[in-house]
């Protein structure tokens, strides 16, 4: 069963995941979870810079990780460019994202 709570918790495990992990480069939530938890029906929408060609190494490691520790299933992909956007199904909600960019598709205004 859904709760808020726990896609709180799967938001937190992703983010920390990605502070620890070397090929993740930057970070951004996005869609309703960028201004907090969102409202009871958001997904997660989490999108990440990638280190160089990486992007499906990380993507192979992410999406085993969100099958061991989530029992997340893959829905779908959406490919945009050099970017890939991956959308789970765990149980009770769908999670959308990681979406995945080399480096060079995402990077602060100015930078």
């Amino acid at each position: 069963m859904f709760t808020v709570e726990y896609r709180s918790q799967v938001r937190d495990a992703l983010i920390e995941k990605a502070r620890t992990d070397p090929l993740i480069e930057s970070a951004a939530a996005v869609g309703g979870s960028a201004e907090g938890d969102g409202d009871r029906w958001s997904d997660l929408d989490l999108t990440f810079g990638v280190a160089g060609s990486a992007r499906d190494e990380v993507l192979a490691d992410w999406t085993a990780d969100m099958r061991l520790r989530f029992d997340a299933v893959t829905l779908f992909d959406l490919p945009v460019l050099s970017s890939i956007y991956r959308v789970f199904l765990l149980p009770g909600f769908i999670a959308g994202g990681p979406f995945l960019h080399t480096y060079d598709r995402l990077r602060r205004p100015g930078a």
